[in-house]
């Protein structure tokens, strides 16, 4: 029972944590998008997407792996804390060298050099980030104040330094010491609890550490691909303008998709007994975050698919309108990502990863291409278009193969949200003319009451849930 109650109040911090470390950051870009204006706001997204790209191959698994080896060895915490950081404080020194000469002769402003190589700066503090660590010894606690430290310190900066398109210059520097921060908070605890973490050359062990490491390094790669390709394409192709524009409108995007990698995260090992148990228990679950899920993303969607341009304004300010559009395709891909993961974490749960890890590259795929048509044709809208088509076609993929495990009746779980949806489609066509918030609030009033109403009294349901009746 205490092991119970660790786990859940782990789970709490840890989510409490990325939840608001997820909003501060969201808070802190807003304003910075509507001091500097979409072109310079596209300049600080693509240094960040650059930084996430080297930050991805100077871990490359390693706290994967480094995680699972101190949970498994917590004596070993000590051995294994020394040589995972010496490894990774030494390929991030080398990938920022690498990073440096790229900027170099890179073909684009002194600003945008300036903000990538600051930016890059980054992955020094970042490789001594011990989140791994403190997973590994399951002190979620550290980990949450960590990051939200960091966040803090972003938003801070942000509000307090900020103040007009001259402070442009500040912005990669406030990222980079929000770095420092929060890997100075974790090393500051660790001394305190544990001891002085010194750095050590360990040849064999970091050939044999990055040689089992690199499959999960390939998957962390193709995440990249899923999240940031796109940007990264819109940038080099049509600008900064237009880059920023598309970021804009995928910031909150970003939130809703964190939500739900944390969610899956913290039910992914209750999941994984639910297999052993019995065929009710998975489906209890699978069915209630399916359905749960489609409750509150569909109506989220219809909502940004008709007031998307009123909401970016409302969010960043006049200059960009033109996200309006791209947000009413983007606002649809959380409900993707809701049911493609669902089958990506069955498939785990069934030893089938190979499979996912095929999927995933498939997506990776499908994003590369789609994107490589579609953002010289129709720029942002095509990138948004090109995310949206990547993942309708993976879940296709997803739901023929996974069928054979677990059949998930979609009609019958999203019969009553989706009726409700098509309820609040009718009301906002016709009331376009409306004030934004009195046609959101009567939107979101009259999606409740059409789905209650549907559900209880036209399908007869006497359980809010449908598969509580039949399991």
């Amino acid at each position: 029972m205490s092991d119970q109650k660790s786990i859940i109040r782990n789970l709490i911090w840890l989510f409490s944590g990325h939840v608001l470390s997820a909003l501060c950051l969201f808070a802190a870009m807003a304003y910075a998008a509507r001091i500097l204006g979409p072109s310079d706001f596209g300049v600080i997204n693509f240094g960040e997407v650059v930084f996430m790209f080297f930050l991805t191959l100077s871990n490359m698994g390693l706290t994967f792996l480094g995680t699972r080896d101190i949970a498994r060895h917590p004596e070993k915490t000590g051995f294994y804390g020394v040589r995972v950081l010496s490894l990774r404080l030494f390929l991030a020194c080398v990938l920022f060298i690498m990073l440096l000469c790229a900027v170099y002769f890179l073909p684009a402003s002194f600003s945008t050099k300036y903000t990538i190589a600051i930016y890059g700066a980054g992955l020094i503090p970042a490789s001594l980030f011990l989140d791994w660590l403190f997973l590994g010894l399951e002190k979620m606690t550290y980990v949450a104040l960590s990051v939200f430290v960091r966040s803090l310190v972003f938003l801070a900066g942000i509000l307090l330094f900020v103040h007009g398109r001259g402070d442009f210059s500040l912005v990669p520097l406030i990222f980079f010491l929000s770095w420092l921060s929060s890997s100075g908070v974790l090393f500051l605890i660790y001394r305190k609890k544990v001891g002085l973490l010194s750095f050590l050359w360990d040849l064999p062990f970091f050939r044999k550490f990055l040689k089992d490491a690199s499959p999960v390094g390939v998957s962390l790669l193709v995440g990249w691909v899923i999240h940031y390709f796109d940007s990264s394409l819109l940038f080099l192709l049509k600008g900064e303008r237009v880059a920023g524009e598309y970021n804009a409108a995928y910031r909150p995007i970003i939130l809703m998709v964190t939500a739900l990698t944390v969610y899956f995260n913290s039910i992914f090992p209750r999941l994984s007994r639910a297999v052993h148990e019995s065929s009710a228990s998975i489906k209890k679950i699978v069915y209630w975050t399916v359905q749960f899920g489609c409750v509150v993303f569909l109506p989220v969607a219809v909502i940004g698919a008709f007031r998307g341009q009123y909401l970016m304004v409302l969010l960043y300010g006049a200059a960009f309108r033109e996200s309006g559009a791209i947000f009413s395709i983007l606002v649809w891909w959380p409900l993707l990502v809701l049911l493609v993961t669902n089958y990506s974490r069955i498939l785990l749960c069934y030893d089938q990863q190979r499979h996912v890890g095929r999927f995933s590259l498939i997506t990776a795929c499908l994003n590369i291409l789609l994107n490589v048509v579609m953002v010289p044709l129709m720029g942002g809208v095509g990138a948004a278009c090109s995310k949206i088509g990547a993942d309708a076609m993976t879940y296709g993929i997803y739901y023929r193969f996974t069928r054979k495990i677990l059949v998930i009746p979609f009609w019958r779980l999203l019969k009553t949200s989706l009726l409700g949806a098509g309820v609040m489609t009718l009301f906002f066509l016709v009331v376009r003319s409306w004030p934004l918030g009195y046609s959101l609030l009567v939107g979101i009033l009259l999606y409740i009451v059409s789905f209650l109403a549907i559900h209880f009294f036209v399908f007869k349901q006497k359980s809010l849930f449908w598969f509580e009746t039949v399991l």
